[in-house]
């Protein structure tokens, strides 16, 4: 699963980068969408291919297929192993597939000492911005007639750093597969099915933070190391 990222990279740094991989545009709807801890319903930055060349704009965390009734149950994440299965995905696997860039991601693994969860980033040792793999689809609210673009973000197994956490986690493109990824035109999700497995265990790093993400709060504090935690029930 992956329910909270960060992305504190400027969107200038990261149109940076796009133009050079990828000649890439921004449009309009590009907000900038600098957060410490992005939650499902918010806005993100998003990569997608249009007939023009690859473009930069933002979606709301949590698709809504087009083919949607309502946006009351958004889908934030997407199985791998059921991409080509599901209703919701196997329309998009070739027309709609996106990036989302982010710095790192959060989740929560069990304090055995205290019997409670705490949080843990996720991020490259290199510092390099992670591209999450994801779908995107355009819904119209037949209410207002607005037009809303979503997305939700792939996951598959956990690597070994991951595993003693949680299960899953999101699915990270890099290289050349990035390219691959955004061209619905020319490649077929069939061909690409290889690229949705875990980042190499190696290449991330892990740090148990501190509470402040789990409290809904949006600073440099979501990110810091956790200060050591009492055991409770400690003679002293």
């Amino acid at each position: 699963m992956c329910g909270r990222f960060a992305r504190i990279f400027e969107k200038r740094q990261l149109m940076g980068l796009l133009e050079e991989a990828f000649g890439a545009v921004q449009d309009a709807a590009a907000g900038d969408d600098f957060s410490y801890n992005i939650r499902p319903g918010q806005t993100v930055l998003t990569v997608v291919e249009r007939e023009a060349p690859c473009c930069l704009t933002s979606t709301t965390w949590g698709l809504v297929p087009f083919w949607s009734k309502g946006s009351d149950n958004r889908i934030i994440n997407a199985r791998q192993e059921s991409l080509a299965a599901k209703p919701a995905f196997r329309s998009l696997v070739n027309r709609r597939r996106c990036l989302i860039p982010a710095d790192g991601f959060y989740e929560w693994g069990l304090c055995r000492e205290q019997a409670c969860k705490v949080p843990y980033y996720f991020s490259r040792r290199d510092g390099v911005p992670l591209f999450f793999a994801g779908l995107w689809d355009n819904w119209i609210d037949s209410r207002s007639e607005e037009m809303q673009a979503s997305c939700t973000i792939i996951t598959t197994a956990a690597n070994g750093l991951m595993r003693p956490i949680h299960d899953r986690m999101p699915v990270i493109v890099e290289g050349a597969g990035l390219r691959a990824w955004l061209d619905v035109e020319n490649v077929r999700f069939d061909d690409l099915r290889g690229q949705l497995k875990p980042m190499a265990s190696d290449v991330l790093e892990c740090r148990e933070v501190s509470d402040a993400v789990s409290h809904g709060l949006d600073s440099p504090e979501c990110i810091a190391p956790a200060k050591p935690r009492p055991v409770q029930g400690m003679l002293f």
